[in-house]
C-alpha cells in the first residue's frame, strides 16, 4: 500500500501567505507633494516606467518631478498632454 504525499501547507505558512497578500495592498508609493518623486524615472506609476514606456529620454524630460504636474493640488492637464502625447 503506498502512502498518499500530503502537501497540506501549515497553519505558519498559510498566516504567512495571508499577511503578505495584505501587505502588497499597501505597498503604493506616496508621491506627497511630489517634490521628491522623478515623474520619468521613478515606478511610481507602477510597470513600465514613463521614460521606457514614453520614449522620454531627452534633457527636456528629465530632473522633472511629479511636482511639476500639480497646481493647486490638482494634475496641470496642460503640462501633462505636452508631455504625454
Amino acid at each position: 500500500m503506498e502512502s498518499a504525499k500530503h502537501w497540506k501547507r501549515s497553519y505558519s505558512w498559510r498566516c504567512l501567505l495571508k499577511a503578505l497578500k495584505e501587505l502588497d495592498k499597501g505597498l503604493i508609493w506616496r508621491v506627497g507633494n511630489g517634490r521628491e518623486v522623478d515623474f520619468c524615472r521613478d515606478n511610481w506609476l507602477g510597470s513600465p516606467l514613463i521614460v521606457d514606456d514614453q520614449n522620454l529620454a531627452d534633457e527636456n524630460s528629465m530632473g522633472l518631478t511629479v511636482r511639476n504636474f500639480i497646481v493647486d493640488g490638482s494634475w496641470d492637464d496642460d503640462s501633462l498632454f505636452v508631455m504625454l502625447p
